[in-house]
């Protein structure tokens, strides 16, 4: 009788068969119909295998089937068999694991069922754990394997670690298994391998830990950038935006890099930014770096966020905004670590009366933004006297950092006593910014 099921190995399709002394090769062609596994497929009412006997069988990169929704009677044997899973093309699917969860398989008396896998798999649990009998013995490669939960090694299961590294939490390879994951509650982390290019804000609303793996793990900006919700409405540019959140959230070894601003239309503009921090009372940046954005490389509005080992650099506006934001009453604290690279000239920029820990840092009244205070480690007194965008920003530059410029009060006075914005000003101005640079004398 043809086979019901034409991709794989074997098909048993009857009763008391016996597999003994065989090994299965892994096949170089990667088609289905050249799939490798055992499939048990009686054919008969009953859904009987009788007494199956596997013996002495290696089995590479693929598996043992014999599903409750094909097999319902009978007795599986599995002796001094080994099914190595290493490097199987389906490991990264958690649909696919080592053997099916039945209750007729079992592993004969005295004999061994071992399973060899490594850390390509999906979910360790699910797919090997979750389905071997009693009696088998779990080889694992060195490596970090990441599962949902803490491990449940069933009774009677012997799992021989050799150096692996178990660690909870649920991995994203991708923007949806990102989202997907933040989505489920009854997930606290998430673990982010490689690049992940973002087609849309990264909301995060709830407590979570957001950890990357290895040196590479980076967030930016797809192509293909879209609005979720009101495209009117501001806060659908940055990368990453933390909301409304009290308890803890942890991002972690992660690179954002790449926001846009959005042009809204009618001369609006949303403002892109790597990291939005918005009233929430808990939030840890731990080695990440935020850099090459459009806006700033972290904003803090009315939340705690402390920081270590933070980069900001590239960033078009600075390094990171303290204020406490649109609608919001709450004052905004930020801590940062010594440690930390912050390499634009105006690394800090927050509200006077914001709580503001940056130690090295020298604070400067900012020079056309009254109320608010620029942290730096560069002497920006002068660079603001160069970078004063407006007659009316040197006028104001001058008087704060009149010590620093070494001018006489006399020298000030005699410039205030000009026509205020009109041509004896104006030709200082421009003899500061075009001719005698500060920075050069």
């Amino acid at each position: 009788k043809p086979k019901a099921k034409t991709n794989k190995a074997i098909e048993v399709m009857g009763k008391d068969f016996r597999l003994i002394d065989v090994n299965f090769v892994r096949n170089e062609k990667n088609l289905e119909e050249f799939a490798g596994s055992l499939f048990f497929n009686p054919q008969n009412e009953a859904k009987d295998i009788g007494d199956a006997l596997v013996e002495n069988v290696l089995i590479h990169d693929a598996w043992i089937s014999a599903s409750p929704m094909f097999v319902e009677k009978g007795t599986l044997t599995l002796k001094n068999t080994t099914i190595d899973f290493r490097g199987s093309a389906y490991a990264n699917d958690d649909r696919y694991g080592v053997i099916s969860n039945n209750s007729v398989i079992r592993v004969a008396d005295g004999s061994s069922f071992t399973v060899w896998a490594d850390s390509t798999l999906a979910n360790l649990q699910t797919q090997v754990l979750d389905r071997v009998p009693a009696g088998t013995t779990v080889k694992l490669e060195p490596g970090t394997y990441y599962v949902p939960t803490a491990l449940n090694v069933p009774e009677g299961v012997h799992v021989e670690y050799n150096d692996a590294q178990i660690v909870v939490g649920t991995v994203a390879d991708t923007e949806a298994e990102l989202k997907a994951a933040l989505a489920d509650g009854s997930i606290d982390t998430i673990y982010v391998r490689g690049t992940i290019p973002l087609s849309s804000t990264l909301k995060i609303t709830r407590p979570i830990r957001i950890t990357g793996t290895g040196s590479g793990a980076t967030i930016t900006r797809a192509d293909n950038w879209t609005v979720i919700g009101d495209p009117t409405s501001k806060g659908n540019a940055m990368l990453i935006s933390v909301e409304n959140v009290a308890g803890e959230v942890v991002l972690e070894n992660l690179t954002v890099s790449g926001a846009q601003h959005r042009d809204m239309g009618g001369g609006k503009t949303d403002y892109g930014s790597g990291i939005n921090i918005y009233q929430s009372g808990n939030v840890t940046l731990k080695d990440v770096a935020s850099i090459g954005n459009a806006g700033a490389g972290v904003i803090v509005n009315g939340s705690v966020v402390v920081a270590s080992g933070l980069t900001t650099s590239g960033n078009g506006w600075y390094g990171v905004g303290v204020n406490k934001g649109s609608g919001v009453t709450e004052s905004p604290s930020f801590t940062v670590d010594a440690s930390s690279q912050l390499g634009e000239d105006f690394a800090i920029v927050a509200l006077e009366s914001s709580e503001v820990n940056a130690p090295g840092y020298d604070i400067y009244p900012h020079p056309n933004e009254p109320g608010n205070v620029v942290y730096s480690k560069k002497a920006l007194d002068l660079e603001a006297v160069n970078a004063a965008y407006s007659l009316a920003d040197f006028s104001i530059v001058i008087q704060l950092y009149r010590e620093t410029l070494g001018l006489s009060q006399t020298s000030l006075d005699q410039f205030n006593q000009m026509p205020a914005g009109q041509g004896r000003q104006q030709a200082v101005w421009s003899a500061v910014r075009v001719f005698v640079p500060y920075e050069s004398k």
